[in-house]
């Protein structure tokens, strides 16, 4: 079923949409339901863009705070290891003086983690400069 409408247009577009309409099959009707419909598509495409692009941010986001947080892990494992390899000692039962250093050691490794993670030096950058150097001759 169609629909009788009645508007107003400046001169010069009536006069552009009259000789669009002077070729055969096509209509003022026909020309103006294309170019109306065309507008409705093109903006129910912006709003979906405008809720995917909203969605993407939203993702971007947290796919940011996963790659610090991974990197926060992988610091603190890369040290981890440092210092159990090169400063832990074993610890025997009952032995509260050694809890006690071992203590301190652990606030030690916090306070070095987070001195890293606050300059951006990377255990894989101590690991690149470490095989450059030669050092890891044993």
């Amino acid at each position: 079923m169609k629909t009788e409408l009645r508007i107003r247009l400046d001169a010069a577009v009536a006069e552009e949409l009259a000789a669009l309409a002077q070729k055969p099959g096509v209509s003022k009707s026909a020309i103006l339901e294309d170019a109306l419909r065309a507008y409705l598509d093109h903006r129910a495409n912006r709003d979906l863009d405008e809720r995917l692009r909203v969605r993407l941010d939203q993702i971007s986001s947290q796919l940011k705070r996963q790659e610090r947080d991974l990197h926060i892990l992988q610091e603190g494992f890369g040290l981890y290891l440092r210092y159990e390899f090169v400063a832990t000692a074993a610890v025997a039962d009952g032995d509260e003086a050694a809890r006690a250093i071992g203590h301190q050691r652990f606030l030690s490794y916090v306070r070095e983690l987070a001195r890293r993670l606050a300059h951006a030096r990377s255990f894989r950058d101590f690991v690149i400069a470490h095989v450059a150097d030669g050092k890891d001759q044993s």
